[in-house]
């Protein structure tokens, strides 16, 4: 309900029908069903106990970087308060039963009362939920100036690739996938994550790689510090010992990148940088974090990104001595030839912006025309100006490849990026 209240539309009065609607159908059944009523209380109750975490205001002494304090919840929070909540947890895949029987589903038992930050200006905030099974699931709860709601629609446009590339027998036969995790948004400004173990960001991976290999070379500090300053003067884990896991990961990692740069293009997904790429420590298999700037947003920055994909010398490295040219790019090339064959199929799932448009979209009223919102628009125009088969795909694949390795594009790069 709580994301019924808060939605936004670029017709007004149509929005609060809808929301008028729902809201109706939802007392409905409230008052037709003593169990419907209380699970739907529930879920609104659960709802507000994470956007009042997710908008807490920490102490500020736990905020100065990213801290494995743990900081106490207080117990008259809403929060503190939830406790056997015959509620699934939000960050599980729960089976779907058609007799309506779900013994196997787990349900909330209650929540650690305790938090961490893991950085951020909005300060996300790590939790602990454990389920009725007496397993631990570790979230995280978003709060402040992202939208989750762009992000759990692209994670939807992957999870539906992936079906897309299983039914493929060129991806099935390679095991062509991106890695998701679960996404729910609860409003405008507000959401749970699925917390996903053993990964790092692989800009601290880099950061340890190099200091263990490379002990003479400058700090990673020092490197961005120097590259900072030569911006602002130009104005235009663990190694695997077993060769064949070793070869497993690098296989992995370098079809997880081919699969993940291209459709990132095509939804046109920016703000690349090491932090927001997770590698898995175990797998090699890289899980893209963040999803806030899509849609070619990143072109739009105050030093716009001119590359549609991370494709550094780090990130290339790891492939092995074939570098792109061994299964990176084919991978590449069969990703793409699935997102043309499925096109409707990804058009079908973006559609939802031109009817519910994005919090950050909202402020372009004036730019609303016939009761169409002009950035959702022109959002769409652009992924299928991308999954148009006016190039062909080799030649698409190997525009991109100059494109993401170009030295002079790459140059003009925010530094942290």
């Amino acid at each position: 309900m709580i994301a019924l209240k808060n939605g936004v539309d670029s017709n007004p009065a149509k929005m609060k029908a809808l929301n008028t609607a729902a809201i109706e159908l939802l007392n409905r059944l409230q008052n037709e069903n003593s169990k419907v009523r209380e699970i739907i209380i529930n879920a609104d109750n659960l709802s507000n106990a994470y956007i009042e975490l997710a908008l807490l205001n920490p102490p500020a002494k736990y905020r100065t970087s990213k801290s494995t304090i743990p900081i106490p919840i207080d117990k008259k929070s809403k929060l503190g308060r939830v406790f056997n909540l015959a509620i699934p947890i939000l960050t599980t895949d729960q089976p779907v039963s058609t007799t309506y029987d779900h013994p196997s589903i787990v349900t909330i038992h209650k929540f650690q009362q305790e938090y961490y930050l893991v950085g951020g200006i909005n300060a996300p905030k790590v939790i602990q939920c454990i389920g009725s099974d007496g397993n631990i699931y570790t979230q995280l709860v978003k709060g402040g100036s992202d939208d989750l709601r762009q992000d759990a629609t692209l994670s939807n446009v992957f999870i539906i690739m992936n079906l897309l590339l299983k039914k493929n027998f060129e991806t099935r036969t390679r095991n062509l996938k991106i890695e998701t995790y679960k996404i729910i948004p609860l409003g405008q400004r507000a959401g749970v994550l699925e917390w996903v173990d053993h990964t790092i960001p692989f800009g601290e991976y880099l950061a340890d790689a190099h200091n263990r290999y490379h002990k003479t070379d400058l700090s990673s500090l020092d490197a961005r510090k120097k590259m900072m300053t030569e911006h602002e003067k130009d104005d235009s884990s663990p190694n695997s010992k077993d060769p064949a896991m070793w070869f497993h990961s690098r296989m992995l990692y370098t079809r997880s990148t081919g699969v993940i740069s291209i459709l990132g293009w095509v939804v046109g997904l920016g703000d690349r940088h090491p932090q927001n790429t997770l590698i898995d420590q175990n797998t090699g298999a890289i899980i893209q974090i963040d999803l806030g700037i899509a849609f070619d947003q990143g072109k739009l920055l105050s030093t716009p990104e001119l590359v549609p994909f991370r494709l550094t010398r780090d990130v290339v490295d790891a492939m092995g001595s074939m570098g792109i040219e061994g299964g990176f790019r084919r991978c590449c090339e069969e990703t793409l030839k699935v997102a043309r064959k499925e096109a409707n199929i990804i058009y079908t799932i973006l559609d939802v912006f031109r009817y519910d448009p994005l919090y950050n979209w909202k402020g372009v009223q004036s730019r609303v025309r016939d009761g169409k919102n002009i950035e959702a628009e022109r959002a769409l125009v652009g992924v299928r100006k991308k999954l148009s088969d006016s190039l062909s795909i080799e030649c698409q694949i190997n525009e991109l490849l100059i494109c993401a390795m170009d030295k002079s594009n790459l140059s003009k790069m925010y530094p942290g990026w």
